[in-house]
């Protein structure tokens, strides 16, 4: 009898340390996949490079050591404190929110949720501009950054008065001014480095719904409970909270149109050089006259 318990209780042992060895096991392959699902997906964005010969103008090292590293923030020093700013752009709104705090105070309490969305658009602009020159790719987040914030700046300013022979001095020169540096992203347009793809188009026509729905409701705001700003022409009622979320939703949306523009350079077919005829091999005759009875140049 106790031979029998023993021998169960040995059987017991092996089998739950199979079960622990095999839940560590399975733990480790999960870990391992989402670290190379991880890995890809910065492979195909352009945050890491593949196994080709790296260029001048590559997003990051080869090698992630203080060397490789030094030579690239000589190479592009630009990028590497644009990547640096959106890191920062992005981490500090993050652990505000995660304290339950949605405005940035230093900033005139803009909410934290619209510096994330300026950083991921500056990490993307880099990573698909890099091989552009440093100061290009770094104008065109700038570029890119300025006119997503100040196109929904001007829009939200423009929608209080619609009239803009109804609006004050002050808040017209103001407008004037969001306007003309949402314009600037003309300039990207222009250079072909800006695209108008089919989901910019897309998001561009959800944008322009939901505003024309905040605009039908009588343009409601998050710090004005109650009160309208417009005459309203749709029968909907929010609350703050959905305000809010509406505010959110419709700048995520411009977001995106912003986004999904930003598209990296077709690869120009390369024109082969010309070839030049030498007559260093063809023997000259007496006379300076080639043997097809050609004269030299002099």
């Amino acid at each position: 009898m106790l031979y029998r318990l023993a021998q169960f209780g040995r059987a017991g042992f092996v089998y739950g340390g199979r079960l622990e060895f095999r839940h560590k096991f399975e733990k480790r392959v999960e870990s391992a996949f989402v670290i190379e699902f991880l890995l890809l997906q910065l492979q195909q964005t352009g945050f890491m490079l593949t196994n080709s010969t790296p260029s001048k103008n590559d997003i990051l090292p080869k090698r992630f050591d203080w060397a490789s590293f030094r030579s690239y923030w000589m190479r592009r020093p630009l990028s590497v404190l644009t990547v640096l700013l959106a890191l920062v752009v992005i981490t500090v709104p993050l652990y505000q929110l995660s304290k339950g705090i949605s405005y940035f105070e230093p900033l005139d309490y803009i909410d934290g949720t619209t510096l994330i969305m300026l950083g991921i658009l500056f990490l993307h602009c880099v990573a698909v501009y890099r091989n552009d020159t440093d100061l290009q790719a770094v104008s065109l987040a700038v570029v890119a950054g300025l006119s997503f914030i100040y196109t929904f700046e001007a829009l939200y300013k423009w929608s209080f008065f619609i009239n803009p022979l109804n609006m004050p001095s002050d808040e017209m020169r103001a407008l004037v001014i969001q306007i003309g540096t949402a314009l600037t992203g003309l300039v990207g347009f222009a250079f072909g480095k800006f695209k108008w793809t089919k989901p910019s188009k897309i998001f561009t026509a959800l944008f322009i719904l939901g505003w024309l729905f905040w605009l039908g409701i009588g343009y409601p705001q998050i710090f004005s409970a109650g009160k309208l700003f417009l005459h309203p022409v749709l029968p909907f009622s929010l609350s703050e909270s959905m305000v809010y979320l509406l505010n959110r939703v419709v700048k995520f949306v411009l977001f995106l149109v912003f986004f999904f523009a930003v598209q990296p350079d077709k690869k120009k077919q390369s024109v082969p050089a010309p070839t030049v005829r030498t007559a260093s091999r063809e023997k000259v005759t007496e006379g300076g006259t080639l043997p097809h009875g050609k004269m030299l140049p002099r």
